[in-house]
């Protein structure tokens, strides 16, 4: 299961975005996202849920429709 893990700064509101240039082309590379895509998606320490991808560029992938609804199991 591919679970995009973002930190809370990386959270605004009801969109999200991942700014860092390796992490954005490692995910374009492994997961070859597409604007429109649904994607798994978790806050660090936090709940899990779904989004969707907004927008992608060689720096930057948006999400949007952020649904954080599901708790991470207990150890």
């Amino acid at each position: 299961m591919n679970l995009l893990l973002l930190d809370s700064s990386q959270l605004q509101n009801d969109v999200a975005m991942i700014d860092d240039s390796r992490r954005v082309l490692h995910i374009q590379q492994h997961l070859k996202l597409q604007v429109g895509d649904g994607i798994k998606i978790g806050l660090k320490g936090g709940l899990k849920g779904v989004a969707t991808v907004e927008s992608i560029s060689d720096q930057t992938l948006t999400f949007s429709n952020i649904v954080l609804n599901q708790t991470s199991p207990a150890k």
